[in-house]
This record gives C-alpha cells, sequence and structure tokens, in this order.
C-alpha cells in the first residue's frame, strides 16, 4: 500500500485482489473474532492522507471516488461464514430423523451442491436414499463434462454411487486391465 511506484487507483485494485484471496483462504473461519474494521479503517486514513495534498475542489471528488472504492473492497461480505450449528436438544443421530440431519449438514455446503441438494431432498440421486450425518458426498457431471455446471447436468451422489456411475466405471475397468 505504501509503494509510491504505483498510483492510488492501482494500490487500492492490489489491496482489493489480497483481501479478496484472503476472504477465501479464510472462507471457513468464524470472522466474527477477527477485526477487520481496522484494516478498513487503515486504508481509509491512508487514502485520506494521499488526498490532502490535493487542492479543495479535487480534494472533494476524490474522496468519493475513493470512498466508494474502499466500500467495493470492504463491503458485500458477512464476518461469520459458517459458524456451528447447534443440535436441537430432542434430535439424536440414533433416531432415525434422516431429514433433521441432512438439512444440518447441508449448511456446511454451498453453491451448486447446496441447490442440488434441496431439489434432490436430501437424497443421492442414484439409490435414492436419503444422506446420512457421516456420508460423502460428491457432485456429479451427467455427462462427464466438467465445465458444463448447469443445474439440469449435476446431481449430488454418495461417494461410493458414484464410483459407479457409467462414466467412472469405464475409467474404473481401463485402469484395472492395465
Amino acid at each position: 500500500m505504501k509503494d509510491c511506484r504505483f498510483k492510488l487507483e492501482k494500490r487500492l485494485s492490489k489491496i482489493k485482489v489480497i483481501y479478496k484471496g484472503w476472504r477465501n483462504y479464510h472462507q471457513y473461519c468464524d470472522l466474527s473474532k477477527i477485526n477487520l474494521w481496522s484494516m478498513n479503517d487503515w486504508v481509509y486514513k491512508f487514502v485520506k492522507k494521499a488526498n490532502s495534498k490535493l487542492n479543495k475542489e479535487d480534494r472533494a471528488l476524490a474522496k468519493i471516488k475513493r470512498l466508494n472504492t474502499i466500500k467495493d473492497i470492504f463491503n458485500g461480505h458477512s464476518y461469520s461464514l459458517f459458524r456451528h450449528v447447534p443440535v436441537k436438544s430432542a434430535k439424536s443421530p440414533f433416531d432415525k430423523d434422516w431429514i433433521y440431519w441432512s438439512k444440518r449438514k447441508q449448511k456446511q455446503y454451498w453453491g451448486s451442491t447446496a441447490k442440488i441438494l434441496t431439489t434432490q431432498k436430501f437424497k443421492c440421486g442414484a439409490c435414492n436414499l436419503k444422506f446420512a450425518v457421516d456420508d460423502h458426498l460428491e457432485l456429479h457431471h451427467i455427462d462427464g463434462n466438467h465445465k458444463n455446471n448447469l443445474n439440469k447436468n449435476l446431481i449430488v451422489l454418495h461417494r461410493e454411487c458414484h464410483q459407479y456411475q457409467p462414466i467412472h466405471g469405464l475409467k474404473r475397468r481401463k485402469a484395472k486391465a492395465l
């Protein structure tokens, strides 16, 4: 940030990339315990100091522009992403309420996997059994093309069911033949 070889806009864009990478790396942590406000405050003070060298009219325009840039960098995310979800007092893994435990575990998934899980009603796309608490789930591309991420091309399967899909079975048979 303090490298004066770059203009302030370029430095702010570098901060945005670094901050976004940091957020992605720590996406599973409880960020309520980390003080992100101090980083935001430091950047704001640094930009304010850099703007103080401008004349009064340019300073007002630069302030508005840079405030929007800082908001773009530091806003738009929640501070706690994946907190522990407490178990309801009357629930137990042994009471065979698979829907409750599947929905509870579903909070660990995001994006396409979470959407597909809800549309499949927390059941495996191959064997049609409900997902248990300790099952390993995998996202399967029906046509075998991993770049085709349309919802109609994706199903969530147990790891064991995924291994026996036709595309994967072909790979397994080829490996056995070698």
